[in-house]
């Protein structure tokens, strides 16, 4: 009888390690390919509006079309006006109005951006994100943060390119303090010295070092671009996980397409003779060159046998540069405005996920998708539970083809980024179903949008619907009060 009851304890005790074994090989892997200022518009995959044929036309991604062809679009897809905050929200899933980065970080206790000579800039974390105990009186201090959590569970984790999440100096600046196992290349600057490994990837100034690009000194005076330096780097650590048997996150932040707009030489024939003036041939190249990135993570994959198992989502960090001065107007038509704008053009990001037994294959996913969204995404696919009371929710329904019950996306930014353009001021907005509202802080002007009918904001509709803009105000500004953050005030 003992012999029995032995045999069937080591029987349950087989079957329960089967089933967990299976459970992990369940886990996906994760790998966040994240662009910078990198147009909703600038791929030659189609998100689900009319596009500027004589424009987007010439963009070659066919990595980006093939992860499209195996994986799922997005049509409304956001993320926030500027770098840092998206960052910290993809993260968190926190929305700048509850994490209070609003603006990009670079010095430690410095506001930044240019300010209005009618508004007074609100207290907002311009330390970025720090763990907690960083000390920091203007931080978000978190350990619930998509990396923690996930080594948590089990995954390594892996930071390699930009980072730009917390103030140089401070324990936020290195990711490996906010839960990532390894940091390559990562640190609190916002865009590279220099693109090229010609040129060191710096801007070769003495006293502009903090632009530097960290860990790639293998590559100084070589001809390799920076995406391709840090993509080896990427490639080795997935290589490592493969052979260690580890379930891992790998966050990949691309310092490109941001400035400086150096030309990826490998790509600029594939560009000449284009209507285009130089800087948009040479944009173009550094969007190939990202497009062959993603090209060399998925054959990689490929050949590891990770394929099947890896969630890959691509997505870029904000609008398109969209700049307003010189020639280069990257076009984000049919969406208003670019970075740094409360539009359309400002907020919405190509947004790809591949992932296998999930996301159908070639589908085009209507319904809306926000940054905070990935952090529940990939910690409930880990088998771990995302921190309650967050701003983001699990895509996984909609990528099954289920509908999303209603909820309201709160955009927070009462700063100005840059050149002047359309919605490039203090502002808030708040999108409820296909209605979306805008408020400027320095006039008061509430506009209302209907984006069902409307995707580029060309009517504004505050004025024949006065009750909806009322409300929608309303729940914006309170929003934004119950996330501790402070309204901008008039000089």
């Amino acid at each position: 009888m003992i012999q029995r009851l032995l045999s069937g304890l080591a029987l349950a005790i087989v079957l329960a390690l089967t089933a967990a074994l299976a459970k992990g090989a369940e886990r996906p892997n994760v790998i966040i390919f994240l662009t910078d200022d990198q147009g909703w518009n600038d791929t030659s995959v189609n998100q689900g509006l009319p596009k500027d044929p004589q424009y987007n036309a010439h963009y070659r991604t066919p990595a980006l079309e093939r992860l499209a062809r195996e994986g799922a679009r997005f049509s409304q897809a956001y993320a926030t006006p500027v770098c840092t905050p998206t960052r910290v929200s993809l993260l968190t899933g926190l929305g700048p109005a509850r994490h209070g980065v609003t603006n990009w970080t670079l010095h430690p206790g410095k506001d930044l951006g240019i300010r209005t000579k009618a508004l007074a800039l609100p207290a907002w974390n311009c330390d970025g994100l720090q763990p907690r105990g960083a000390g920091s009186k203007r931080a978000f201090e978190t350990e619930d943060t998509l990396p923690f959590l996930l080594r948590k569970a089990g995954y390594r984790t892996i930071h390699v390119g930009k980072a730009h999440l917390g103030a140089t100096g401070t324990p936020g600046a290195d990711p490996r303090k906010l839960g990532f196992d390894v940091n390559i290349a990562g640190g609190p600057a916002g865009q590279p010295g220099s693109f090229l490994g010609t040129r060191n990837f710096s801007m070769g100034k003495a006293d502009r070092t903090l632009w530097d690009v960290r860990d790639l000194d293998e590559y100084h005076g070589k001809e390799i671009t920076v995406t391709q330096a840090i993509t080896d780097k990427a490639i080795a650590e997935i290589e490592r996980a493969k052979a260690d048997g580890k379930p891992f996150l790998l966050h990949l932040g691309h310092f490109g397409v941001h400035t400086p707009i150096e030309p990826a030489a490998e790509f600029a024939k594939d560009y000449e003779g284009t209507r285009f003036v130089q800087k948009e041939r040479d944009y173009a190249t550094m969007v190939a060159d990202v497009d062959k990135s993603m090209g060399r993570i998925l054959d990689a994959l490929d050949r590891l046998g990770l394929a099947k198992d890896t969630m890959v989502v691509f997505l870029s960090d904000n609008g398109g540069y969209a700049q307003r001065v010189g020639g280069y107007f990257p076009r984000n038509l049919p969406l208003r405005s670019g970075k740094g704008s409360a539009y359309e053009g400002g907020l919405r990001t190509p947004l790809i996920i591949r992932w296998p037994g999930v996301a159908k294959p070639g589908s085009l996913v209507e319904g809306v998708a926000s940054v905070v969204d990935l952090m529940p995404t990939a910690v409930t696919a880990a088998g771990a539970k995302a921190p309650e009371g967050i701003d983001g929710r699990d895509l996984a329904p909609l990528l099954r083809g289920e509908k999303a019950a209603d909820r309201a996306l709160v955009w927070y930014y009462p700063h100005v980024w840059g050149n002047k353009g359309p919605g490039i001021e203090p502002h808030a907005a708040i999108r409820r179903g296909d209605l979306k509202a805008v408020h400027f802080f320095e006039n008061g002007k509430t506009e209302l949008y209907d984006l069902a009918k409307d995707p580029g904001e060309t009517k504004d509709l505050a004025g024949e619907r006065k009750a909806d803009a009322d409300r929608l105000r309303e729940e914006l500004l309170g929003a934004i009060k119950a996330g501790g953050r402070e309204l901008p005030r008039r000089l």
